[in-house]
């Protein structure tokens, strides 16, 4: 009896493994959609609504779905204060870099040219890399979909194959 419970405990930690593993994709995929949902959020905000970085990060730390968004806008928001002492391009950067390090390089990669053009004079100049952005990271969102729907099926093979192999082995 113990062997059975052991081995059903050693086949459901192999698929327990496998969910965890795709819900992790899975989360990578929403946070990818909610930052260029929010890009452009931000874009409008700047372009039509003209309002300033300021107001338009407060505003985005308010209403987007995703709470690593969330959190990125309130950063920034908060750390406009420091804006004398450290440049915006420095300040997005770090900021970026502190939320968005452990998602992955496709965020950070498409994220950290904003820095350099956002707060700039010209507006179209900001909304073009705003759009640039989003583009990127709806390319990247996309081809994580595709790799996901690819990996279901052998993620859970591979994890299920390796707890029956160990199962096999222990009995």
């Amino acid at each position: 009896m113990r062997k059975l419970v052991g081995a059903v405990s050693i086949l459901l930690a192999g698929f327990l493994t496998a969910l965890l593993r795709l819900g992790q994709k899975k989360e990578r995929i929403r946070l990818l959609r909610a930052l260029e949902t929010s890009l452009l959020a931000l874009r409008g905000e700047l372009a039509e609504r003209q309002r300033s970085l300021g107001e338009s990060f407060l505003l985005l730390s308010q209403k987007s779905e995703n709470s690593c968004v969330r959190a990125f806008f309130a950063a920034l928001c908060t750390r406009l204060d420091r804006l004398g002492e450290r440049g915006f391009a420095e300040i997005w950067r770090s900021t970026a870099e502190e939320c968005f390090d452990t998602a992955g390089e496709g965020i950070c990669d498409a994220l950290l040219p904003l820095g350099a053009c956002l707060g700039g004079s010209e507006l179209e100049r900001q909304c073009a890399a705003l759009e640039r952005a989003a583009r990127a990271l709806a390319e990247e969102e996309s081809a994580e979909k595709e790799k996901l729907g690819s990996e279901r099926k052998l993620s859970f093979g591979l994890s299920l194959s390796a707890s029956a192999f160990l199962v096999i082995l222990l009995m």
